[in-house]
């Protein structure tokens, strides 16, 4: 994963700081299940229909992500929607 300033043992990413919310989710795959991730789906969906700008952490297991900004949260849905699917 490309990362800026993080260790992947730290399990701990924020945007803007990794590039991509596929290479979170490939790289912690073993982390998601079907309810952890439905549950930050329902948290980002709320954080998207509150129009929201704050800090909103997911957490998948023992990793957590930090999203902040439509932008990203978008990305996201679209990234855990995309993961459901296919667990």
């Amino acid at each position: 994963m490309f990362v800026e300033g993080y260790h992947l043992s730290s399990m701990k990413w924020s945007y803007p700081d990794i590039y991509s919310i596929d290479y979170f989710l490939e790289d912690f795959k073993s982390e998601l299940t079907a309810s952890n991730v439905g549950n930050n789906l329902k948290l980002l969906g709320d954080y998207r229909d509150d129009l929201r700008e704050d800090v909103v952490t997911l957490t998948f297991g023992n990793c957590e992500l930090k999203v902040q900004g439509m932008d990203e949260v978008v990305a996201t849905i679209r990234g855990l929607e995309y993961v459901l699917e296919r667990l």
